[in-house]
């Protein structure tokens, strides 16, 4: 049998990157509603995964340490001038992004 795991966390979804930004992790909440309503999540061979923080050693495998360095400097300093646009750094946005399943 073959399960389909869906990785689920409502902080995954409540961090917007900047209003304008065309990712919009909020539409995950109607992706994990509207699976929920079809009864998606009920099947035997379904799994609502929860994820982990990912370590700092998972996040380097694909960003360099110097810029995971001065993304966790700029998460304990929002207010700090950091960003030139595209994903502003802030509190509440690193833990979500730290956010991984390694496997079902």
């Amino acid at each position: 049998m073959t399960a389909a795991g869906f990785v689920w966390d409502p902080r995954v979804a409540a961090h917007v990157y900047r209003e304008d930004h065309p990712l919009k992790p909020k539409r995950l909440i109607g992706v994990h509603d509207t699976l929920e309503r079809l009864g998606a999540f009920a099947r035997p061979d379904a799994r609502v995964l929860t994820p982990r923080a990912a370590t700092r050693a998972e996040i380097e495998r694909i960003h360099d340490s110097d810029y995971v360095g001065a993304v966790m400097e700029a998460s304990r300093d929002p207010d700090g001038e950091y960003s030139s646009g595209d994903s502003p750094p802030g509190g509440t946005r690193h833990p979500s992004r730290a956010c991984t399943r390694s496997r079902c």
